[in-house]
């Protein structure tokens, strides 16, 4: 389904404390959780929560959790462009590496077991998983990279500020 650009920024523009409460919550949200808070953190134009709600589904800001289900997360292009915006880069942890490496084996043994029964839409299946793996752990790694180099320059900008005791690392 295609969003129109001008629609979707406007609803951002007018909802920034909403969508960053979304943010901040992580994780799945129903729709009570929802309806809480979006009363919490109202828009900047006076309307219904109700609309605000329908809005958040309407331009897949909020997604289902699986198709007909009653959770909701917030849509992972839209998490990232928050954590861009309000420069809050998450660095990617091992346990989040180790469970990309086990997503990948687990593919991994689907498509060979595709390719010996010759199923031509699970192959397709398992490569545009493996590829959207691929791409979120470059991501990953890019956000962690971005998120090192701001840490570094904060300290470099801030380090007249640290004592020579506070900067030294001791093994």
């Amino acid at each position: 389904m295609r969003i129109n650009p001008h629609t979707f920024f406007n609803f951002c523009a007018n909802h920034a404390p909403l969508l960053r409460a979304l943010g901040e919550h992580g994780g799945e949200l129903s729709e009570t959780e929802s309806m809480r808070l979006i009363r919490a953190n109202p828009g900047a134009i006076e309307e219904l929560p109700e609309t605000a709600w329908r809005k958040l589904r309407e331009l897949q800001i909020l997604v289902p959790t699986e198709p007909g289900s009653e959770l909701f997360f917030m849509a992972d292009p839209v998490s990232r462009l928050l954590s861009y915006l309000f420069n809050e880069a998450n660095p990617a942890t091992p346990e989040m590496i180790r469970g990309y490496v086990l997503s990948l084996e687990t593919t991994s043994k689907q498509l060979a077991r595709a390719l010996d029964e010759e199923d031509v839409q699970r192959v397709k299946l398992g490569f545009e998983e493996i590829s959207q793996r691929l791409r979120r752990i470059h991501a990953d790694l890019n956000e962690t990279q971005h998120a090192i180099l701001a840490e570094v320059a904060r300290y470099k900008t801030e380090r007249s500020r640290v004592s020579v005791r506070e900067g030294t690392i001791h093994p």
